[in-house]
């Protein structure tokens, strides 16, 4: 299961309006996009008893979080104040990211090969024109795209990957112009990086430092 946040104006006067056009948004995001409410993205799909990270971009307001199946709603409320973290500063500016994953209408830009293991912090950009989502896994060395595209549309983007293929990171739905960091620990292998919206995989590999 994932989450969605979603950037409001003002505080809502009605949740349950919210609420209902926060589901709505997030079953036909290319409909009501500019109409209702904006998607700043979020963690991927989580498995059962694991957990997702994912550094989003907060300007002082409310927002709303959506859990994907609909059941969870809350609002937030975001404010500029100073924050510590063990007597230190939370560091101001930019997110110090080591690659960029641009998504389009027909195309990923990944990061430059070779990619090497360890752990990363990679933004994810939408830079198309309708909201999307993305997912990182690790497939079985050897198999081709179009076979790792047939395994996923028969398991559904919203369930549990199949035997041999492992969710390892992913952002969830993202409006065009908005950006957000992930974290992801890649160990030498293939991977694929997938948008279920428009079945568009692309391969890519992790080389030993």
């Amino acid at each position: 299961m994932g989450s969605s946040f979603f950037r409001l104006g003002d505080y809502p006067s009605d949740i349950k309006t919210v609420q209902a056009a926060a589901v709505a948004t997030l079953r036909d995001p290319e409909s009501h996009h500019g109409q209702h409410l904006e998607l700043i993205g979020g963690p991927g799909l989580v498995r059962a008893g694991g957990s997702s990270e994912a550094l989003m971009d907060f300007h002082p307001g409310y927002y709303a979080v959506l859990t994907d199946d609909g059941e969870f709603f809350a609002v937030l409320e975001a404010r500029f104040e100073q924050m510590f973290c063990d007597g230190a500063d939370f560091p101001e500016g930019p997110v110090a990211s080591d690659g960029m994953v641009i998504m389009e209408e027909t195309d990923i830009e990944l990061p430059q090969p070779p990619i090497s293991e360890g752990s990363h912090l990679w933004e994810i950009a939408n830079f198309g024109q309708r909201p999307n989502l993305l997912y990182f896994l690790s497939v079985p060395t050897g198999h081709a795209p179009d076979e790792v595209l047939e395994v996923l549309t028969r398991s559904g983007s919203g369930d549990e990957p199949p035997p041999g293929y492992v969710m390892v990171s992913g952002v969830s739905m993202l409006s065009p112009g908005n950006s957000v960091w992930v974290p992801i620990d890649l160990s030498p292998g293939s991977y694929v990086a997938y948008v279920p919206a428009t079945n568009m995989v692309v391969p890519f590999d992790v080389v030993p430092n």
